[in-house]
């Protein structure tokens, strides 16, 4: 399971508040020793330690950004129907990962995307054209059967 965490300043972040944040979020590196990485915007730091099992390749590296580049996420979960929502929503994909097609439902359709998703996931997502952060979680919290 990846690890994610984020930061939300009413102020722009400094950079000693980063490095600070950045230092505690080390301790989840053992939930995602494949890589991480983080994203600042404005106020808002989201970081992600990734775990690759369903797709290793490096274009998968979470944050993620849309293809848009309105939106970027970091999400740790699975999302099990992904490949039926690709076809459902006519997705040209760059990678075979749930992570691409989980945001770009969101932008098709926003948080009506959301229900389409069967899976266990947590996420936050970066909306970067009006500051908003969303965090989102499975309906349950448990795995479903």
């Amino acid at each position: 399971m990846c690890g994610i965490a984020g930061l939300i300043s009413k102020k722009s972040l400094q950079e000693k508040s980063i490095d600070e944040f950045l230092q505690a979020t080390k301790v989840m590196n053992h939930r995602g020793p494949d890589y991480s990485s983080h994203v600042k915007f404005k106020n808002c730091l989201l970081v992600h330690y990734r775990l690759s099992i369903l797709d290793p390749d490096p274009r998968s590296n979470q944050p993620y950004q849309s293809g848009n580049g309105r939106y970027t996420c970091s999400y740790n979960g699975e999302i099990y129907n992904f490949r039926d929502l690709k076809k459902e929503y006519i997705l040209k994909t760059k990678t075979n990962s749930d992570t691409e097609v989980m945001l770009e439902t969101y932008v098709k359709d926003g948080f009506d995307a959301v229900k389409k998703w069967n899976g266990i996931f947590a996420m936050a997502i970066l909306d970067k054209q009006n500051g908003h952060v969303h965090l989102i979680r499975d309906r349950f919290g448990i795995k479903p059967r």
